[in-house]
């Protein structure tokens, strides 16, 4: 029932969106108001600006709708994933992805296939890296709360406990991941499409593996952005695009999807994740009755029950 309501807010909000372009199209008086989303090629500030605000209040949307369509508060439930604060996790994983990507730009340029150089002046330059730097991690903490925290979540809440289940719940949680990119144009569609969808599965497996947490799945993804957006102003790509990627998505030929894959490995693999950790709590989960003579306490409970690993 969650996962056809998480389908219905997700197809409202691609409506909001549409409709908020729409109207800023006409009050703009363009002659062609009525377009897909992200389909008109409109050059004005003022309509990329709605449009970028139409997607968070769809986001939004979602982030709050679902948790109370589950029947958890939402502020619980994303407490859950994100307490308690694991700082010194996130910065270690960050730390990991940006050397495994470190590895593969030194590849590239050792090979030709990338050049550094400078491609705008000092003051643009460092305005790109102040704002490269400061969006990464809130931005990737919110499409983690968004495609891990809500729609993996509740689709790993609606299929079996079992290695299948919890499999599919994570390509599908991909799929939808990758989809949801593809509300921009882009081009070329399959080596994106490919790239996004592994990615998914990165981040979906990274998320089972601390336990339904944000912070591991949140620090690679925070990672990714920095290191694209940093790079942005200085690298030329010269090398075959399915090899090494794009300027944009530099991940996305066969040597970032190899760096995914290393990556993923590592989390799945990692001693500090693998360890028992102490019980945490979860919303909206019917606790287990105790055997014995101990009567449980009334309504549901916080406890969270983890699902089966990969």
């Amino acid at each position: 029932m969650t996962v056809a309501v998480m389908a219905a807010v997700a197809l409202a909000g691609v409506i909001e969106i549409w409709l908020a372009q729409t109207v800023v199209l006409w009050a703009i008086g363009d002659p062609r108001p009525v377009a897909w989303p992200f389909r008109h090629r409109s050059s004005s500030r003022l309509v990329r600006w709605v449009k970028k605000v139409a997607v968070q209040v769809a986001l939004f949307g979602l982030l709050i709708t679902i948790p109370f369509a589950a029947g958890d508060r939402p502020l619980a439930y994303y407490r859950a994933r994100l307490s308690p604060a694991q700082w010194e996790e996130f910065i270690r994983m960050m730390a990991g992805t940006l050397a495994v990507l470190g590895v593969m730009l030194v590849i590239h340029l050792a090979c030709r296939w990338v050049r550094l150089t400078a491609r705008y002046g000092p003051g643009k330059t460092l305005l790109k890296l102040i704002r490269g730097s400061l969006t990464p991690v809130p931005l990737a903490f919110v499409e983690e709360a968004v495609f891990r925290g809500v729609v993996l979540e509740q689709l790993l809440r609606a299929l079996p406990e079992t290695s299948i289940g919890v499999g599919l719940a994570v390509v599908l949680s991909a799929m939808v991941f990758a989809s949801a990119h593809f509300i921009r144009p882009q081009r070329p569609a399959t080596l994106r499409g490919l790239g996004f969808f592994v990615i998914g599965l990165a981040l979906g497996s990274a998320y089972i593996a601390a336990g339904h947490t944000l912070w591991v799945p949140a620090a690679i993804h925070a990672a990714g952005i920095w290191y694209t957006q940093v790079l942005r102003p200085f690298v030329q790509f010269q090398g075959p695009p399915w090899l090494i990627g794009y300027r944009s998505y530099p991940m996305f030929g066969v040597g970032g999807l190899i760096c995914i894959a290393l990556i993923t490995t590592w989390v799945v693999m990692s001693p500090t994740l693998r360890e028992p950790a102490p019980p945490q709590t979860r919303v909206g989960v019917q606790s287990p009755r105790p055997s014995g003579d101990v009567t449980p306490s009334a309504g549901r409970t916080d406890a969270r029950r983890p699902a089966p690993t990969l």
